[in-house]
């Protein structure tokens, strides 16, 4: 066995820490970085183990040490590329970035650089520059926009400013199964998750089957069945209960108006809870606010990037995806159309719609709603035809019937309400 000598100082071990926090202390009392010091005792620890090499370096008992919660891989030194810390699959083949994740994920090791002017710290030089910039104008560096009057003192914050203000030097991420696109590669992973389920990652629930895609809808979950603990607030109007009182306040505002902050249109009727939905009708509805977007190849102007992108699709066939039926020779720009054709006409993944109060159903929502206003709506106004025994609850309907079936003393009337 090799001969390592104690270090010569040496902290007495908190057991409400870890062991990880622990090797810190030591590294700091001893003046050496943690990421020296870990060497040493993963050198230590290949031969007689990580227990035994931290009891001989400190000249404390191994019953002791080993009360301490050990958050670090047993014989970790055999998988030198991975991350130490147990449950952490961050792999890379440089040590260097191995300790840096160690500091910046784990807050292990971290040399913290205090702000000179207040209390804030930082774990790197950089992030306390920055610091210094923003809040205390300190060697403050500003980047200016060539295109607008926005300004900053971070130029990373310029770029971003520039892809989504100005679609300058924006990387798009498209999705391979559907029209959606993001200025984020993390956007798209969720969509990616959320809408087709590809690369999910499920959150199951430890009391009973259910598994969710998203964490806080399994802490819901959790909360809402299986924590009978939790006060519940009730709705004084409906049957809506929620433990939550900031969604009991929204459910108020939402379905019974009650304590509702409306925004107000100042050019016409309308009116929003949503300050957003105000924004939008203002820049759609009386191009208030509105940023307009140029077609480079005619007099097209639109309100969304967007938007304009489908223009300059459709209309002059540029970056346009075409959507191929594989049973027939039907072909769109758009998915959702392709979606639609094959729903209706060769019943590929069909969406029926069935009502509620009879057998009736349909693969179009709109027809349901059609039919359930004709069939079903007891108050619905019926218009009858004066000629016969026909009777719809749509007016248009009535003049339609009128048109093809009574010609002639439709056109009487019309002449007799007309001269009069």
């Amino acid at each position: 066995m090799l001969n390592f000598k104690p270090l010569p100082f040496h902290p007495l071990p908190d057991l409400k820490s870890t062991l990880g926090k622990w090797i810190e202390k030591l590294a700091k009392a001893n003046n050496i970085t943690f990421r020296n010091i870990f060497i040493y005792i993963t050198a230590i620890g290949k031969d007689i183990g990580l227990i035994q090499a931290l009891s001989i370096l400190t000249e404390l008992p191994e019953e002791e040490l080993s009360k301490i919660e050990n958050e670090i891989k047993k014989e970790f030194w055999k998988y030198k590329d991975y991350c130490p810390i147990k449950n952490c699959k961050f792999n890379n083949k440089y040590g260097f970035h191995i300790f840096r994740h160690l500091v910046h994920k784990h807050n292990l090791g971290v040399m913290w650089h205090q702000c000179p002017e207040c209390d804030y710290k930082a774990k790197t030089t950089r992030t306390l520059a920055i610091h210094l910039a923003n809040k205390h104008d300190i060697k403050a560096k500003w980047y200016e926009c060539p295109h607008c009057e926005y300004e900053t003192k971070l130029y990373s914050s310029l770029n971003q400013h520039l892809a989504f203000t100005h679609d300058i030097g924006v990387k798009w991420y498209g999705c391979p199964q559907c029209e959606y696109q993001s200025k984020h590669s993390t956007s798209l992973k969720r969509h990616l998750a959320l809408k087709h389920d590809i690369g999910v990652k499920w959150y199951e629930c430890p009391h009973c089957e259910y598994k969710a895609k998203q964490k806080h809808k399994l802490r819901e979950h959790i909360n809402f069945l299986h924590n009978p603990a939790v006060k519940m607030y009730d709705c004084n109007y409906c049957d809506f209960k929620t433990k939550y009182r900031k969604v009991l306040t929204e459910h108020l505002a939402n379905i019974h108006d009650i304590d509702v902050k409306w925004y107000q249109c100042p050019h016409c009727e309308y009116k929003s809870k949503i300050k957003g939905d105000l924004n939008t009708h203002l820049a759609f509805t009386h191009d208030i606010g509105v940023k307009w977007y140029e077609c480079p190849y005619c007099d097209h102007k639109a309100k969304s990037s967007g938007n304009l992108a489908k223009h300059i699709a459709f209309t002059h066939d540029i970056g346009a995806k075409w959507y191929e039926c594989p049973q027939c020779e039907f072909k769109t720009k758009q998915r959702s159309n392709l979606n639609r054709h094959l729903a209706n006409k060769h019943d590929i993944d069909v969406k029926w719609y069935q009502c509620p109060q009879c057998k009736y159903k349909t693969k179009q929502n709109s027809d349901l709603k059609r039919h359930i206003n004709n069939r079903h709506d007891p108050n619905a106004k019926i218009h009858e035809c004066s000629y016969c025994s026909f009777k719809t609850k749509y007016k248009l309907s009535l003049e339609r019937h009128l048109s093809k079936i009574h010609p002639i003393n439709h056109k009487k009337k019309n002449e007799i309400i007309s001269e009069s």
